[in-house]
């Protein structure tokens, strides 16, 4: 055998493929001339690097509350959430890197509504009349009939000598306008016990010979006035919560008493004048128990004896 002649053979072939068979190193178009553990670069195949991929998640949650509050109370609550996943890829020698992205927001909002409890009537209304005056003690009669349950929207007026106990006045529950009490021979108020509430303004003036103002059911005033009234000693008035203007006393000579213990809002001034019988601290007491004042107090002799 000839083994001289085929190693020389062998020599010539390996120099004309550069010896790509014992190194590797192949000549290549692109990748798919070169071995799969291989790539293509620069015209030869060389080893491939790794690759190499990552993934990420991100979670998020978020809550809200709320409250509101009404003329009563209420309460709201509000949940939110939210996910968010990103994924990521990443190449290099032998190495992979990988990036994960993750949003989560949530909102929650609560929204709380209440209700407090609103004016509730001592009755339900019957009859609504648009205004009226009563000069003589049967005047109303014909105006308020049979109802039991009265509402003025406008003005009301009782006036004159003549009005000493007047009927069916004890029907009236709202008057939306003024209230007038003027020089009428009453000497109470007892006639008005139904009386819950007057928008605008409460006028008692001018009757000689009344002695006292008790009101029990009124529960707010636009505002209070009360002058010249010359045999009034007492005013009571126990569920008086607010006055929206002024409480004004004037010239109340023998006023000695004065009640309003529910009474916790005057909108506007108060002022007390001429009051030799009346102790000026009760007005005092007054403007410092009020949670709501937006006026001022003034006097003018009130020189009455405080209790001890």
């Amino acid at each position: 055998m000839r083994i001289a002649p085929v190693l020389a053979a062998l020599v010539v072939c390996l120099a004309a493929l550069d010896c790509a068979f014992l190194t590797g190193a192949y000549p290549c178009d692109d990748d798919s001339n070169c071995p799969s553990d291989s790539r293509c670069e620069a015209g030869t195949c060389v080893a491939a690097g790794g690759e190499g991929e990552g993934e990420g998640e991100g979670e998020g949650e978020g809550e809200g509350e709320g409250e509101g509050e009404g003329e009563g109370e209420g309460e709201g609550e509000g949940e939110g959430e939210g996910e968010g996943e990103g994924e990521g890829e990443g190449e290099g020698e032998g190495e992979g890197e990988g990036e994960g992205e993750g949003e989560g927001e949530g909102e929650g909002e609560g929204e709380g509504e209440g209700e407090g409890e609103g004016e509730v009537l001592p009755c339900t209304i019957d009859l609504t009349v648009a205004s009226a005056t009563a000069s003589a003690n049967n005047s109303l009669n014909g105006v308020i009939g049979g109802a039991s349950c009265v509402r003025v929207t406008g003005n009301l007026s009782f006036t004159g000598g003549s009005v000493s106990s007047p009927s069916r006045a004890d029907r009236i529950v709202v008057v939306g306008g003024d209230l007038s009490i003027n020089s009428t021979a009453l000497t109470s108020t007892a006639a008005f016990s139904a009386l819950f509430a007057v928008d605008g303004t409460l006028t008692i003036q001018n009757n000689g010979g009344l002695t006292s103002i008790a009101l029990p059911q009124l529960t707010r005033a636009g505002s209070i006035v009360v002058l010249n009234n010359g045999n009034l000693t007492t005013v009571d008035l126990p569920a008086l919560r607010a006055v929206g203007g002024i409480l004004q006393l004037g010239n109340n000579p023998q006023l000695s008493t004065w009640s309003s213990d529910a009474l916790t809002t005057v909108d506007g001034d108060i002022s007390v004048a001429n009051h030799g019988s009346l102790c000026l601290e009760v007005f005092e007491d007054l403007v410092d128990s009020l949670v709501g004042y937006g006026g001022t107090l003034t006097q003018t002799l009130v020189t009455g004896t405080c209790p001890p």
